[in-house]
């Protein structure tokens, strides 16, 4: 507002330093190592077939935003990566006006009748490919070019020259078994030649897909960069609403509206699916059982994949408020902390840092999982220090003689001294062992219809008094699996 006047404008309203121009020249400087080692493989066919692509992708979103009367802002350098982009997922060897065509598909498609930039559902550039592979599969799947040279790595160290054209008329087609399904036979031989082809990038492929390496460091640089971020928003979704419509938040683009169909949770092992729940809430009972039934040794994926609605609320609280959790051994306190650091440094990046944060442990074996388990959240750079370490610091480094005093203890105060005792460490003894041995049958297990017996009463006794070390439910875990 500006005196008596109002200025209405669409969000965002508050604006970082990063422009949409600058975010894109850092993809295509992502990009540009996939770019060049495409050109260095394949020679001049990539080359054009970059430079058609782009030139075609710029050209259609100029021509939509003339014909739809809309700013021009191809400046944004948006249209040069979806160029770059179709034309790395495609050979080298497809035909200019295929490229062209992809192109069109792409930007008006794909982006400009879903509003533009930030409004389409699709990947541009892969909704144009995947137009291009369905349409026209003969051209798009049977012409592929071979490197200009492979190095030999094994130990001639001499450059092997393979420069063949595929659809030079002598085949018609060429197909092989992906790399995952050669190296899933039990009798693929796994030689240092084949995984330096594959992972350098001395092979036949799309002019940008061929070299695992230049994809793993663009990958890297996107991150270094803060360009992309491997944090999802939407699956706020899922921890903290039910079936139909709801939001979510993004930062720095505000609030998203969706309507919410199906909540469903995978359970994979060994690359296989085993099983999967349907369910309103975040683990339902089955899932949770499952996981509360395994080891101990529980690591951070399974206790992410049972954590809670209520959990979540904790975790994603604002820090301005004083907050205390009470739960039982086990229970995912400690997770939900580091989860709430995780979630404070990034969504209030402005107001904390990690040197801002203490953890407090009542062990170095505590201390230690978190050390383990912070950096597969982001978090770096958190104090730590033991019970004892604060005490020490409290005593003797921070202590202020005119403001504290130390309490002497009343000897004849029953409260104060019992449970310093060992009298009351063996009347605590005594009642676990109880306990336990109401709870642990001490006689025959058997069948209530025929009288057949599982389990004899002198193995559980023998069983129980071998491990006298081992937790009542680790006991009976143990017997379950006689």
């Amino acid at each position: 507002m500006n005196g008596n006047r109002f200025y209405l404008s669409s969000s965002p309203h508050f604006t970082l330093g990063n422009s949409t121009q600058k975010i894109m020249l850092t993809v295509i400087v992502a990009l540009l190592p996939e770019c060049i080692w495409g050109i260095v493989m394949f020679g001049l066919k990539a080359l054009i077939s970059i430079l058609v692509s782009v030139l075609s992708c710029v050209v259609f979103e100029l021509l939509f935003q003339l014909c739809t009367k809309q700013k021009i802002v191809i400046s944004n350098l948006s249209a040069v990566v979806t160029g770059i982009m179709l034309s790395l997922v495609c050979s080298p060897l497809v035909p200019w006006w295929l490229l062209v065509l992809g192109s069109a598909v792409s930007i008006i498609v794909a982006k400009g009748l879903f509003g533009g930039i930030g409004s389409n559902v699709f990947n541009p550039a892969l909704t144009g490919r995947a137009f291009l592979f369905i349409s026209f599969p003969a051209l798009m799947g049977s012409k592929w070019l071979t490197p200009s040279f492979i190095p030999d790595f094994t130990s001639s160290g001499k450059f092997i020259n393979k420069t063949v054209e595929i659809a030079n008329g002598a085949v018609d087609a060429f197909t092989s078994a992906t790399a995952l399904s050669l190296i899933s036979k039990p009798d693929f031989n796994f030689d240092l030649q084949t995984f330096f082809e594959y992972f350098l990038g001395f092979k036949s492929g799309c002019t940008g897909e061929i070299s695992i390496l230049l994809i793993l460091i663009s990958f890297v640089f996107l991150l270094v960069t803060k360009t992309i971020d491997w944090r999802a928003p939407l699956a706020s979704v899922y921890y903290e609403n039910v079936m139909g419509p709801c939001r979510y938040i993004v930062k720095n683009e505000g609030i998203c509206e969706i309507d919410l169909k199906r909540k469903r949770t995978y359970e994979i092992e060994q690359d296989k699916l085993v099983d999967f729940f349907d369910s309103d809430v975040v683990a339902n009972d089955e899932l949770l059982t499952k996981y509360l039934a395994k080891s101990k040794k529980a690591v951070l994926g399974e206790i992410i994949a049972t954590i809670q609605k209520e959990q979540n609320d904790i975790i994603r609280k604002s820090p301005k408020t004083n907050l205390i959790v009470q739960g039982v051994a086990g229970s995912g306190k400690t997770t939900v902390a580091m989860h709430r650091i995780s979630y404070i440094l990034y969504n209030y990046e402005d107001d904390f840092r990690p040197e801002d944060f203490y953890i407090i442990g009542s062990n170095r074996i505590l201390l230690n999982y978190i050390t383990s388990v912070l950096p597969d959240l982001d978090v770096y750079g958190v104090s730590q220090m033991t019970m004892e370490q604060l005490f020490v610091r409290l005593l003797y480094e921070d202590w202020d003689s005119a403001q504290y005093h130390i309490v002497p203890l009343d000897q004849s105060n029953l409260q104060f001294i019992m449970k310093g005792s060992y009298a009351w460490f063996h009347d605590l003894e005594r009642f676990c062992e109880e306990y336990e041995c109401s709870v642990i049958p001490r006689q025959d297990v058997s069948i209530e219809k025929n009288g057949k017996v599982l389990l004899e009463k002198e193995v559980i006794s023998d069983s129980i008094r071998n491990y006298p070390a081992m937790s009542m439910q680790s006991k009976i875990n143990m017997l379950n699996e006689m």
